[in-house]
C-alpha cells in the first residue's frame, strides 16, 4: 500500500491520471478477451497450409527457370546473383554496400524475377508464420493469444498501442488479395452471430490534420483539409495527390514517410526512384502541403527541448536516450553513459526525428483504447484489436451501427472520425 501511494502521487504529479484510469479500466476487459479467445477452423487451416506449401514450390521452380539458379528468397546475396545473371540493377546499403532487397523495393520493381520473389516470400510467410502459429497455439478450436497492454519485458509497444503474442494475430495478412482473405476466413464468430469488422478510416492522417490545425490558427493548408474531412468519404492521400500533382500511391508513401520520420534514402527505395527524384518529390510535396513537415519539425523541437511530448489523453512519449552530435550512425545510450563517452556539450537526445510518429501513434492508441473501453461498458466485448480495426460478435445491422457510433464518438478531434464496418460469416467475409 505504501508503494501504491507513492506511485499514485507520482502519477498525479506527472498529470497521468487520465491515461492511468483508462488503462486500469481496460484490464478486466482484456482478461475477458483472452479467456474467451477467438474461434478458428483448424481442419481448414491444415488444408490451406498444404495448399500454400505446394504453391511455394511452384514459385521457386519458376524463379529457377527465370534466373537459371536456385535462389534463397530471404538471402540478399543469393537474390543479387540472380539479378546479376539477368543483368538487372539493384540497390546496395549505404554503409556496407551490400545488396539490399527490401520488400518495398521488390514490390515496386516490375521485373518478373522481383515479382516472383515477392510472391514466394508472401506464401512462405503465410504458411510458415501465420498458419503454423494457428496450428501450434489453438486449443479446442480457439486461439487465446497474449494481449500486451503496455510496454513490458515480454512485449508491448512504446506508443501505447496493444500488441499480441503467442500467436501474434495482429500480423494476420490483410493486403494480399488472394491468401489474406483465405487466412482471415479461418476465424469465425460465436454461434448465432456475424463477424463484425470495424475500421477507423485513415486514422493517422486524420490525427495529423487535427494536430496541424490545432496550433495557433492552424498551419498553412491544414484548415483546408479539416474542411475537406467534414465529408466522411474524403481521402487524405488523394486530396494531397491532387494538390501536389502526383499519383496517390506516391502521395501516401511520402506522407506516411514524413509522419514516420523516414529518411530520404529509405523513402527513395520505398518509392522505387532515385534519391534525386525522391528529393524533388519531397520538395514538391512540402511546397503544396507544408503543414506535415512543419508539424514534424515542431514535434522534434519539443522532444529535443523537453524530452517528452504528450498524446491526446496525456500519455507521455519519452525521449530519454542520448547520442553524440557527430555526424554518422551512433548507438543511443543512457544520459550518464553518453556524457562519459562524448562529453556533456557534445550529445543530443536520440530518435527525436520520430516525435511526430510517436504523437500520432500514441494518440491513435488513445482513441482505439477509449473506444474499446466505451464499447465494453456498453456491453460489447471485442474479439480482436488489430491496429485501427476492432472485431466484434454482431447480431445485426442495428447492433453494428451502435458499435460504429460508440467508436466514432470515443474522443473528439477537429476532424470527425469515420468508422467503416463489414459483417460476414468469418473475418475474411467481413473485410
Amino acid at each position: 500500500l505504501k508503494l501504491w501511494q507513492r506511485f499514485k502521487n507520482e502519477i498525479a504529479k506527472q498529470s497521468l491520471t487520465t491515461v492511468w484510469e483508462m488503462e486500469q479500466q481496460l484490464l478486466p476487459m482484456l482478461i475477458k478477451m483472452r479467456q474467451r479467445g477467438v474461434r478458428v477452423q483448424v481442419e481448414k487451416a491444415a488444408e490451406l497450409q498444404k495448399e500454400m506449401k505446394n504453391q511455394e514450390k511452384e514459385i521457386l521452380l519458376a524463379i529457377k527457370k527465370e534466373s537459371g539458379i536456385e535462389v534463397d528468397i530471404w538471402a540478399s546475396r543469393q537474390i543479387a546473383k540472380a539479378f546479376d545473371r539477368l543483368k538487372l540493377d539493384y540497390p546496395r546499403t549505404e554503409k556496407t554496400k551490400e545488396p539490399s532487397f527490401t520488400q518495398n523495393w521488390l514490390i515496386n520493381n516490375k521485373n518478373k524475377i522481383a515479382q516472383l520473389i515477392v510472391s514466394a516470400r508472401e506464401v512462405n510467410k503465410f504458411h510458415g508464420t501465420f498458419l503454423s502459429s494457428i496450428m501450434k497455439y489453438q486449443v479446442n478450436g480457439r486461439i487465446h493469444g497474449e494481449i500486451n497492454q503496455l510496454r513490458g519485458d515480454n512485449g508491448g509497444t512504446v506508443s501505447g498501442r496493444l500488441s499480441m503474442s503467442n500467436p501474434n494475430l495482429q500480423q494476420v495478412p490483410a493486403r494480399n488479395k488472394d491468401f489474406g482473405p483465405k487466412i482471415r476466413s479461418l476465424f469465425i464468430p460465436e454461434e448465432g452471430f456475424k463477424w463484425g469488422s470495424f475500421d477507423y478510416s485513415q486514422q493517422e492522417p486524420r490525427m495529423t490534420v487535427h494536430y496541424a490545425a490545432s496550433i495557433g490558427d492552424g498551419y498553412e493548408g491544414s484548415n483546408e483539409l479539416v474542411e475537406a474531412y467534414q465529408n466522411a468519404s474524403a481521402d487524405f492521400h488523394q486530396t494531397v495527390a491532387d494538390l501536389v500533382g502526383i499519383e496517390r500511391t506516391q502521395a501516401k508513401t511520402i506522407g506516411l514517410g514524413l509522419m514516420y520520420g523516414m529518411g530520404k534514402a529509405k523513402l527513395a527505395i520505398s518509392l522505387g526512384v532515385s534519391k534525386e527524384e525522391a528529393d524533388e518529390l519531397i520538395i514538391k510535396y512540402n511546397k503544396k502541403v507544408p503543414f506535415v513537415k512543419k508539424l514534424s519539425d515542431r514535434c522534434k523541437y519539443a522532444a529535443d527541448e523537453k524530452g517528452v511530448i504528450r498524446t491526446k489523453r496525456g500519455r507521455k512519449c519519452r525521449f530519454d536516450m542520448w547520442e553524440t552530435r557527430d555526424f554518422g550512425l551512433h548507438t543511443a545510450e543512457k544520459y550518464e553513459d553518453a556524457v562519459a563517452k562524448y562529453g556533456k556539450d557534445n550529445i543530443k537526445r536520440a530518435y527525436t526525428y520520430k516525435a511526430l510518429n510517436r504523437l500520432i501513434q500514441g494518440s491513435s492508441a488513445d482513441q482505439t483504447k477509449q473506444s474499446m473501453l466505451d464499447c465494453y461498458k456498453a456491453g460489447h466485448l471485442p474479439m480482436l484489436q488489430i491496429h485501427d480495426e476492432l472485431c466484434f460478435n454482431v447480431k445485426d445491422e442495428s447492433h453494428a451501427k451502435e458499435i460504429q457510433k460508440i467508436m466514432q464518438d470515443a474522443i473528439e478531434f477537429k476532424v470527425p472520425s469515420v468508422v467503416d464496418y463489414g459483417l460476414g460469416e468469418s473475418w475474411g467475409d467481413a473485410k
